[in-house]
């Protein structure tokens, strides 16, 4: 399915990561109107960048995210979803709305999300971004996949 933009009051998020895809993402998502609320990554220096770049409220830690936004947007490598669903889990995320951008991976992997009475799925762009200015570039008019439960799809749809 093509990015589409949805009302902005309905739509705000955080996001998890501080790649390429996170920033692509997050910049367009922000350029439609969608309120960005916060970047949580690993590395404090690159989640400031990607903060920046996207135009989001702040840069934070992964445990201070259940606080800020009910629906979020993981855009990690393969290997680190197990455990950024895992420590999400732990900080308390409950009940939210959650993605992820992982190819490898479909919504079971964030089995430690739904326990916690969240709604996941994953929505994973069919193209490549070999920067975040060239995701930018590339990803609008995209196809995406998705999957999840109901309203997790909902959304990325």
């Amino acid at each position: 399915m093509p990015l589409q933009s949805q009302p902005a009051c309905d739509a705000a998020l955080a996001i998890v990561g501080a790649g390429r895809m996170a920033s692509a993402l997050g910049a367009l998502l922000s350029r439609r109107g969608i309120p960005i609320l916060a970047v949580a990554g690993r590395s404090p220096h690159s989640t400031a960048e990607a903060a920046r770049f996207i135009g989001a409220a702040r840069a934070v830690t992964l445990s201070e995210l259940p606080a800020i936004a009910p629906r979020i947007l993981i855009a990690v490598s393969d290997d680190a979803l197990d455990s950024v669903a895992s420590e999400l889990a732990a900080a308390g995320l409950h009940g939210a709305l959650v993605l992820h951008t992982c190819g490898a991976a479909g919504p079971a992997a964030l089995a430690p999300l739904r326990a916690a009475a969240s709604s996941t799925g994953v929505l994973h762009p069919l193209q490549t971004v070999p920067s975040a200015e060239v995701g930018v570039l590339s990803l609008p008019g995209s196809a995406f996949a998705y999957a999840g439960d109901p309203a997790a799809a909902g959304w990325a749809r």
